[in-house]
């Protein structure tokens, strides 16, 4: 009998961890590439890409929290502001 409680515990515990990935997954395909969206700042078309790898951990636990990886208006690498 306690072998079979323990097959129980490890069969829910592996149900548990392919919803995560599956809810990882999910997440990381939802959010990667490039989209076109309206800047806040000048109202122009602007095209980001989503940090999915940071999407898709936080997903996870629930509090999707959305940074970007790169934006079209951000500088370019090596940029220096002369101001």
């Amino acid at each position: 009998m306690a072998a079979l409680a323990g097959y129980f515990v490890a069969g829910v515990l592996t149900i548990v961890a392919l919803l995560i990935v599956w809810r990882s997954v999910l997440a990381y395909f939802k959010f990667r590439g490039v989209r076109v969206v309206t800047c806040p700042e000048t109202a122009k078309s602007a095209a980001v890409e989503v940090d999915a790898q940071h999407a898709a951990l936080k997903g996870v636990i629930g509090k999707l929290n959305l940074q970007l990886k790169s934006c079209s208006r951000w500088p370019e690498p090596g940029f220096r502001s002369w101001l």
